[in-house]
């Protein structure tokens, strides 16, 4: 299965509005009835598949007018969106958010994706990235599946150690937000940065 970020949104919708080839077993006897493939493991993929396509159809559709016009100076506005890149996702990814000098978005990326604990972000990865952007400000966030947003010491380490990394190339680190299952951790706000 392609990874959703490599499909143009053509493809998306595509695959997204594709009816199922083989529809053995799912004729109903009358109404009340359901498909015998309910509750089965390869219909539960297919469910979910379903849901991370029109996911990031809704992400790219929302992302793209927030380019032109959306100015990242509203913590609420962030957290809005990381809820919707993050709902569901149940492996550590770690992405930044490229401003320009106006703390416009440029774009987004996912760094890393990890585990359902962990992932690794290699610094030298993202100055890369961040130069090939052509960012003037940064915003770092990554998810905790496992709903707890606090920060592991590797957090803060990890942390640390981008900033500084930034530092070197005058890119200002406005945050790191951790998105749990309903609450967020912010690095600005508990002074962390």
């Amino acid at each position: 299965m392609t990874s959703l970020h490599l499909m143009s949104r053509e493809e998306l919708a595509r695959e997204l509005v594709d009816a199922p080839k083989n529809r053995k077993n799912t004729a109903r006897t009358d109404a009340t009835s359901t498909p015998n493939c309910l509750g089965t493991p390869a219909y539960d993929q297919k469910v979910r598949r379903k849901l991370d396509l029109a996911r990031e159809i809704l992400l790219r559709d929302l992302a793209e007018p927030l380019k032109r016009t959306w100015s990242l100076t509203s913590p609420k506005t962030v957290r809005e969106w990381l809820t919707i890149r993050y709902c569901g996702v149940e492996r550590e990814i770690f992405l930044a958010l490229y401003l320009d000098v106006k703390m416009r978005l440029i774009d987004t990326e996912d760094l890393s994706v990890g585990t359902l604990t962990t992932t690794n972000v290699y610094p030298r990865e993202l100055v890369k990235s961040a130069l090939r952007h052509n960012a003037c400000f940064i915003l770092f966030a990554h998810n905790h599946p496992s709903g707890c947003p606090d920060p592991s010491d590797a957090d803060v380490n990890l942390t640390r150690t981008l900033r500084r990394a930034m530092a070197l190339i005058d890119i200002e680190v406005l945050d790191h937000v951790i998105v749990g299952s309903a609450d967020f951790f912010s690095f600005a706000e508990k002074g962390l940065l």
